[in-house]
């Protein structure tokens, strides 16, 4: 019953989602708005699922790969180059992932993608029509996510650069179309604006000391999980002494856990930036360039230098890991192109090698119930919802966010009934029931049970907590 409230009624209206989100400024809403209509649309056919809110995001990821063919065909003369990016994208365990999450993370992507390709076409055709296409895709990136302010500085850079910081029709055609995507936006900054105090505690959450080599090693770890996966490389390489060598070294020197097809990696994004700086053309290795640097070096230098872990979140990098991606598609379909067959025989290797691992890294992934893409809070669930099920007509009272509890209740059996409180006093809890829990409560709900001889004993103590209560 608890579940019903995370589907869309006839009594709610659009406007209300707009509303509910204007809390939440650092959630822009066009993805919810679709999401709702999307819901509502297929409830009519599959119920209250699930299945029915991630369906758009898969939608949204299966869109993405003609866009990302049509930014690189703009952008790549070679057509290897073009596909071989296809494939690594679709192998990607970072993009697997996150085509299965009922967030907005998918139509960002396609909307990196599309307003970049946009924006190459734009400027290679000089129409009035391409120009307002590709403002509109300025405004979608921006009501997607508030990163993509990011990639619109990075295709600013571009744009300058390119034409070499002169007044020219492109640069002034470039102004306009971005000056009407930025007043589309408009809305939604004079909410933030009133809302700055919630902004706020989400910068001050990410601020914690914070090791450079620790971050070096999470950047490194989440290079893996683009290509490869975490837990695939843990399985498969912890084989290699090789690899076992660099583990205790790195471990040894930086309190890190850096595996080898970590490092590999490493090195072959380097190789791959410098190869493109090297021998790409002007156009491509401006626009590749600037979307990395412009979107990775705002999140991770103040993270290397005031400490904290913006940088840490695999998901705000993802307009720099697409760029990267791109890079190493260039690299190996450049290589693989040349006449040389033993040369050729190598990077085909190489490129196998690098799409086998994204499957089998997918295929890890698949059965996994908590994957690496989830908050760590998330493993807690597991052990809490094991002990209430196994308890015989258990009752959880819980005073949490709402967001837990209904985490919780997937994983709960159907008959678990739930105590929800809005406030840290006790209500008159029922006698019916043999087992009764605490999930999640204050510090100011134990003292109660506390204050009234109740017993609270703990079972799980994480960062979600469970008790038993026992007089």
């Amino acid at each position: 019953e608890l579940q019903i409230y995370q589907f869309p009624t006839p009594e709610k209206t659009l406007i209300d989602t707009v509303k509910a989100l204007s809390t939440h400024p650092e959630h822009p809403p066009l993805y919810y708005l679709l999401v709702r209509i999307w819901t509502q649309f297929w409830m009519q056919w599959f119920g209250n699922s699930v299945a029915v809110f991630r369906s758009l995001s898969v939608v949204l990821s299966i869109l993405t790969l003609p866009c990302l063919y049509w930014l690189c065909a703009e952008l790549f003369e070679l057509s290897l180059t073009r596909s071989l990016i296809l494939s690594l994208v679709a192998v990607s365990p970072l993009h697997v992932l996150y085509a299965q999450e009922a967030r907005e993370y998918s139509l960002w992507i396609l909307a990196i993608v599309l307003s970049g390709a946009a924006l190459l076409r734009a400027i290679r055709l000089q129409t009035q029509a391409s120009w307002r296409i590709y403002a509109a895709t300025i405004v979608l990136g921006l009501y997607s996510h508030l990163l993509f302010v990011w990639v619109a500085i990075a295709q600013s850079l571009f744009v300058f650069v390119h034409e070499n910081f002169q007044r020219s029709k492109t640069t002034a055609s470039y102004l306009r179309a971005s000056l009407i995507g930025v007043l589309g936006f408009l809305p939604w900054v004079l909410i933030a604006i009133l809302n700055l105090s919630q902004l706020g505690k989400i910068v001050d959450a990410a601020i914690k000391e914070t090791s450079p080599f620790y971050l070096f090693f999470v950047w490194s770890r989440s290079l893996n999980r683009v290509f490869l996966s975490a837990d695939f490389d843990a399985s498969i390489d912890r084989w290699s002494a090789l690899d076992r060598w660099f583990r205790n070294f790195f471990s040894g020197y930086f309190q890190v856990d850096l595996g080898f097809s970590q490092l590999i990696l490493v090195v072959v994004t380097f190789v791959s930036l410098y190869f493109l700086g090297r021998h790409a053309p002007r156009r491509t290795r401006l626009f590749l360039l600037t979307l990395i640097v412009t979107t990775a070096i705002p999140l991770m230098l103040p993270d290397l230098i005031l400490g904290g872990t913006q940088s840490t979140r695999i998901r705000y990098l993802i307009p720099a890991y697409l760029g990267i991606q791109m890079a190493i598609a260039y690299l190996f379909a450049t290589q693989i192109n040349t006449l040389k067959r033993l040369h050729k025989a190598i990077w085909q290797l190489g490129l196998a090698a690098l799409i086998l691992g994204g499957i089998m890294g997918c295929l890890n992934d698949l059965p996994q119930q908590v994957t690496w893409n989830k908050d760590s809070k998330t493993e807690d669930y597991l052990p809490i919802s094991q002990s209430i099920n196994q308890a015989i007509n258990p009752l959880v009272i819980s005073n949490t966010s709402a967001i837990r509890v209904l985490t919780l209740s997937y994983q709960l059996d159907a008959d678990t009934k739930l105590l929800l409180l809005d406030s840290d006093q006790i209500p008159q809890i029922p006698t019916s029931f043999r087992q009764k829990f605490l999930f999640d409560p204050s510090d100011e709900l134990l003292e109660q049970f506390e204050r009234r001889q109740i017993q609270t004993t703990p079972i799980v103590e994480s960062k979600i907590q469970l008790w038993r209560l026992q007089r």
